[in-house]
């Protein structure tokens, strides 16, 4: 990454390795090296955050409608998926502080459910499903846990499933698929199948649902993703 970085002369591509290192240095323990690198290139105050939309706007006047129209919705779905991950991040964040997550989580739930994210990102939601559940359990609300767990379980499920394409679009984000197509990974992301599920399973062992082993509700979980 250094030496892309270093001698490269597309900025695109230098950002882009910038992002890789920034990860390289999480994985590596080296938060404060990642901190580093990320703080100011991501501060939301830049005025570089606003190119996105300045840029459909400008397909827009150069009248190609198309491109405008395909940008936009690339752009939505980005950000709704970032809008998620940010969202997961909080509850981790306010596990404790259970009246400010449960407001989270209903408006979160609300997002998830119009825009059918369920299918669009199922690894996504998950993840927001299983804090929800961790953060009802850790405060004492087994019913709302274990209802947090059964929509975790059947996101997981689609994927082990492999009902669908990882990523893909919709009637409603009905550009996506061609943008996703030219990911370097396109629409299925690497994943071994037996590892997710084990880790999934192994999930289910947080102190936050120790009093939820013994309900029939939580055993089926388990059997499901087992």
């Amino acid at each position: 990454m250094d030496h892309i970085i270093s001698r490269c002369e597309e900025t695109s591509i230098c950002e882009d390795a910038v992002s890789i290192k920034a990860v390289l240095y999480l994985q590596l323990g080296k938060t404060k090296d990642a901190i580093d690198l990320l703080e100011d290139m991501a501060d939301p105050g830049r005025i570089s955050n606003q190119n996105d939309m300045m840029l459909a706007q400008a397909y827009y006047q150069a009248g190609e409608t198309e491109n405008a129209k395909s940008y936009v919705q690339i752009r939505t779905y980005t950000h709704l998926i970032s809008m998620l991950a940010g969202e997961t991040l909080f509850l981790a964040l306010y596990e404790k502080e259970l009246e400010r997550c449960r407001e989270r989580i209903c408006r979160v739930r609300g997002v998830i459910e119009l825009y059918q994210l369920e299918k669009l990102h199922p690894n996504l939601t998950a993840q927001f499903y299983y804090y929800a559940a961790v953060v009802y359990g850790m405060n004492g609300r087994p019913e709302e846990a274990l209802e947090m767990l059964s929509h975790f379980t059947d996101c997981v499920c689609s994927i082990l499933r492999r009902e669908q394409d990882l990523l893909h679009g919709d009637l409603y984000f009905d550009r996506l698929d061609e943008w996703i197509e030219r990911l370097p990974l396109g629409n299925m992301a690497p994943m071994d199948l037996e590892f997710a599920r084990q880790n999934s399973i192994a999930a289910l062992s947080h102190p936050a649902f120790a009093d939820l082993r013994e309900r029939s509700e939580f055993q089926k979980m388990y059997a499901r993703l087992a």
